[in-house]
């Protein structure tokens, strides 16, 4: 089973972080999260893991990314198909027209003939106001028992702001008075970009300070060598403990991505060894300069171990 080394962890190739989703669990039943950490870490695989056991829990789940999003109608629009019923796709088959027509800025247009044979005169769609359409998704699902992960938020909030502020700071405020009333959903905001710093930067800390933050950390030892080794066997390589306590220790911060990268590379640099010594090819052990080799090789190809 080859190694992740990029993409949301699912399956079997979810290691750990029992304790994180329960105390996230046991979080969210009376508050909103803002979960944060840097990059790396597992945020989004770990969402994954709450939708797929929201059920369990009483929640409704609707997982989405919004960070290649930078409006409020676009983000409305994608917690509309996460948690959609027929009234919703009319609508969202509705505003999507509009978004798409190129003429929804102009209030007339006369597109005269040749020679001047009369003309033929089109109206622009009216104007939508997003907020129209948030006010009633607020009032369809707040009697749901919707968990709302919404991964990315602070990418697609600093668009939103440099696009259009005052439009950014209304839909916090929707938002926000949405998570104050008596709802039976709940939030997940994840941010790999700080969240509070970003609202503070921009003067908007109120608008989410009813939230319950969440920081997310690099693995403990013990889980990050627990990973490893089972990851090296299931490329048929021993992984010794001296040698995983190495690997950890070169690549010093334990998120799990950079472990992943690190031990995909070593694994590379064993085979390169083997390659070169065919009578050790049965000696599928991992050793320290593979390891070395591996950090050279991420180093001098200025992968995104750097």
């Amino acid at each position: 089973m080859p190694i992740r080394t990029g993409s949301i962890a699912t399956g079997d190739h979810f290691f750990d972080r029992v304790t994180e989703i329960k105390s996230l669990w046991r979080s969210v039943q009376e508050n909103h999260i803002v979960f944060a950490g840097p990059r790396r870490l597992g945020k989004s695989s770990i969402l994954k893991r709450m939708s797929e056991e929201a059920v369990g829990q009483g929640y409704i789940p609707a997982l989405v990314d919004v960070s290649g999003l930078d409006t409020a109608v676009e983000f409305l629009g994608c917690i509309e198909r996460a948690l959609p019923d027929e009234s919703v796709k009319h609508w969202i088959g509705k505003v999507g027209k509009q978004l798409a027509a190129p003429i929804k800025m102009v209030k007339k247009l006369d597109i005269k003939l040749p020679g001047g044979g009369g003309g033929l005169e089109l109206q622009a769609l009216p104007e939508v106001s997003w907020k129209v359409h948030a006010r009633e998704l607020q009032d369809r699902l707040s009697a749901t028992p919707a968990l709302i992960l919404i991964d990315e938020f602070s990418v697609f909030l600093e668009k939103l702001i440099a696009k259009n502020k005052p439009e950014a700071e209304a839909l916090l405020g929707w938002l926000r008075t949405w998570r104050q009333t008596d709802t039976a959903c709940r939030f997940i905001f994840s941010g790999s970009v700080g969240v509070s710093a970003l609202l503070e930067r921009h003067g908007f800390t109120t608008w989410m300070n009813d939230c319950h933050e969440f920081a997310l950390g690099p693995f403990k030892q013990a889980a990050a060598l627990a990973m490893i080794i089972e990851l090296a066997k299931r490329e048929t390589y021993e992984l010794p403990q001296e040698t995983a306590e190495y690997l950890c220790a070169r690549t010093g911060w334990l998120s799990p991505f950079y472990l992943c990268l690190l031990l995909d590379e070593s694994i590379n640099a064993a085979n390169d060894r083997l390659a070169e010594n065919p009578e050790s090819a049965h000696e599928r052990i991992l050793i320290p300069s593979d390891i070395d080799d591996a950090y050279d090789r991420l180093l001098a190809s200025r992968s995104r171990f750097v």
